[in-house]
């Protein structure tokens, strides 16, 4: 009979929450409404910070890797120098990786087994369809300059030579020879070499007067004044020494016209010393006593060139009876 009736009793209890709506305490549900608002707050604080997006930083440079890799396949997969141009400015380079664009051209070129112009090409038209790019290829210019120790002779040569026809192409100012100091301490051996290679491919390119010429443009001087030093005479001689080892003494005139002209000056600064230093008269006019020596007396061993005073006269010999 228990069973029975405990199972009875549950049956009612399922049909009255079945079918019988539950009694609501509204003053206990006012309650917590009142009370509960900062949570509520709280909870939704929480909802909009969710819905904020966050910034996301890529360290791992894939986006950089993935760029590079982009270039580099539209440059060799390219068959002439136009139709590279257009595939790179097809990708539109967000403006802070545009040197990353010029980095790989110059980075492409300095790994073929011999200087390619299919690349000095490709800057050189970069460089005239839009001016920024030649902003970019000045600055990379001189970090390749400061940093062409690390690279090997052909990655060198190869590097030279893009630069030397850009600048014989005017694709880039002259004004980047700001860098070259061409003094023994300032150079190295790459650094020599690198601006031989440059200047012999200018050379080719435009022929040694037109070179010559350009480098004696007088708005340009200030430019050149590292290159062709003119402020000591052993900086000078040895930037002459070094171009005319190059092939390029046209080049030097202006800087042996000022080594002749500081030698003489040197010359004539030396003899008017000495004139000085001969008519200049002595602290005690014609007597020295520097070891003792005064007039026509020097004491220095004992010694006396005054006249000695006279001695007894000699005695005759005796005469033989």
């Amino acid at each position: 009979m228990g069973r029975g009736r405990a199972k009875a009793k549950q049956t009612k209890v399922a049909r009255e929450l079945k079918y019988n709506t539950p009694q609501t305490d509204l003053e206990r549900l006012q309650q917590e409404l009142s009370g509960g608002g900062s949570s509520m707050r709280l909870s939704t604080d929480e909802d909009d910070d969710e819905d904020d997006p966050v910034a996301i930083q890529d360290r791992t440079e894939t986006n950089l890797v993935n760029l590079r890799r982009t270039i580099y396949l539209v440059i060799m997969s390219s068959l002439d120098y136009e139709e590279c141009v257009h595939k790179l400015l097809k990708l539109r380079v967000p403006e802070d990786q545009e040197m990353e664009l010029c980095q790989m051209v110059i980075e492409c070129c300095s790994q073929e087994r011999t200087y390619a112009k299919f690349y000095g090409h490709i800057g050189e038209r970069l460089c005239k369809v839009y001016r920024r790019w030649s902003a970019l290829y000045e600055q990379s210019f001189h970090t390749y300059y400061d940093t062409i120790h690390r690279y090997e002779t052909n990655r060198l040569r190869n590097i030279a030579r893009f630069f030397g026809a850009l600048l014989a192409t005017d694709s880039i100012s002259w004004a980047c020879f700001e860098v070259v100091h061409m003094t023994e301490d300032d150079t190295t051996s790459s650094s020599r070499i690198f601006i031989k290679i440059l200047m012999n491919e200018m050379q080719s390119l435009l022929g040694l007067r037109a070179l010559a010429a350009r480098f004696k443009e007088p708005s340009m001087q200030v430019y050149f004044q590292s290159m062709f030093p003119m402020d000591h005479p052993s900086d000078t001689r040895f930037s002459i020494n070094f171009f005319t080892s190059i092939g390029l003494g046209l080049v030097t005139e202006p800087m042996r016209d000022y080594l002749t002209v500081a030698t003489q000056r040197m010359l004539e600064r030396r003899e008017a010393e000495w004139a000085a230093g001969d008519r200049s008269p002595s602290p005690s006019g014609s007597s020295y006593t520097g070891s003792s020596y005064t007039g026509s007396s020097y004491t220095g061993s004992s010694y006396s060139r005054s006249p000695s005073p006279p001695g007894p006269p000699p005695v005759p010999p005796p005469q033989r009876s």
